[in-house]
């Protein structure tokens, strides 16, 4: 079943900012609800399993975005008006070659563009025959008292 998982039990606390902007809701199983105009987010007290990872906190925002943030530091967000899924990974993750991966964008098309540890970056079509590799730039220092004209 996927996220939002609804609380157990009836509210035990609630609460407003100042401004009056946001308001939460605290209940029974100590799961909290905070909700900001058209954004709710989901705070679990204990992580709920999801996988081989717990789901920590889960954010519904206007349109069908949303945002789910893991136990282990992972991060996953949707965007429902391109059907683009950004994945951040808490720690890098080890591709099949071994170099750390630490973000991956999923297209709706089916390409993907993967951001690894250093920099380098990596597109590949949704085919995968095209791929576009973008590597990231040194920081050189030059010593002009070298150059003589």
């Amino acid at each position: 079943m996927p996220p939002p998982y609804e609380p157990d039990g009836s509210p035990q606390a609630t609460g407003q900012s100042e401004d009056g902007a946001t308001s939460w809701v605290r209940w029974e199983d100590g799961t909290t609800i905070q909700t900001s105009g058209d954004t709710k987010i989901y705070v679990y007290p204990t992580p709920i399993p999801a996988g081989d990872r717990a789901i920590k906190q889960y954010s519904e925002m206007s349109g069908g975005d949303t945002i789910t943030s893991y136990d282990n530091g992972d991060r996953e967000q949707f965007f429902s008006q391109n059907g683009t899924r950004l994945e951040a990974f808490g720690v890098p993750r080890p591709t099949d070659d071994g170099e750390m991966m630490e973000k991956v964008q999923h297209n709706q098309d089916g390409s993907r563009m993967e951001i690894f540890v250093g920099g380098r970056q990596l597109f590949t079509s949704a085919d995968g025959s095209t791929t576009t590799e973008v590597l990231p730039v040194a920081n050189f220092v030059f010593d002009l008292s070298l150059i003589h004209i």
